[in-house]
């Protein structure tokens, strides 16, 4: 929102309030926790890591 002001002393490009973005940062720091429990070696090693997080999400966060 560069365009639009929403307080008193400037504007703020990104709404702090936003109700869309808990579920974003929830998933985010869910997410990072599960990859970088034990460091990703390579690439693949890193995509394998995301696939087995989003595994887990889809088994036990969405029940």
């Amino acid at each position: 929102y560069p365009e639009h002001w929403i307080e008193f002393n400037g504007y703020v490009q990104w709404s702090p309030n936003s109700s869309d973005l808990t579920c974003d940062f929830f998933l985010w720091g869910f997410i990072k926790r599960i990859v970088f429990a034990t460091e990703p070696m390579n690439p693949i090693d890193m995509r394998n890591h995301i696939t087995r997080a989003l595994a887990i999400i889809l088994k036990e966060i969405l029940q």
